[in-house]
């Protein structure tokens, strides 16, 4: 299995996601603390599936590589969320199936705080068989699928 870090876009679509569903608190400082811990989770896995790579710009990621410490959340526009099966919440269970994927890689993994809180996204929202040829995002989500005005720019 090969793994890569996650886009800041991916961080940032999970945030929503669990700040909105109540899984963590919604406020600026706690949004960017959730973002950093996914983000560095995520550098885990790889680190550990790459254990020779020099350093953390060097592993296979986003150009250029997002920084743990300089994470900042930006609110991702997403699909209409109204109700259970909405396209956002959808699209929220693509986001969490994804990073899961990336993330799962070390062994601490399985007890970690930010597997505890894709594995309860991923509980409460609707899986789709989606057909990614017809522009879903299976492998994560582009800098414009989710900031069109160029935000995180």
């Amino acid at each position: 299995m090969s793994a890569y870090v996650v886009s800041e876009s991916d961080i940032d679509v999970l945030v929503q996601a669990i700040t909105t569903l109540g899984y963590w608190s919604s406020d600026t400082a706690a949004a960017d603390e959730l973002g950093s811990m996914l983000l560095e989770e995520c550098f885990r896995s790889v680190e550990y599936r790459y254990p020779n790579d020099p350093s953390r710009d060097s592993l296979p990621g986003p150009v250029p590589m997002p920084k743990v410490e300089e994470y900042r959340y930006v609110e991702p526009v997403m699909g209409p969320d109204d109700g259970l099966n909405s396209i956002r919440r959808q699209q929220w269970n693509i986001a969490a199936r994804h990073y899961q994927y990336q993330s799962c890689e070390h062994p601490g993994w399985e007890k970690s705080e930010a597997a505890g809180l894709v594995e309860a996204l991923m509980k409460v929202t609707p899986h789709t068989e989606a057909d990614y040829s017809e522009g879903s995002f299976p492998w994560g989500y582009a800098e414009s699928d989710v900031h069109p005005d160029g935000r995180r720019d």
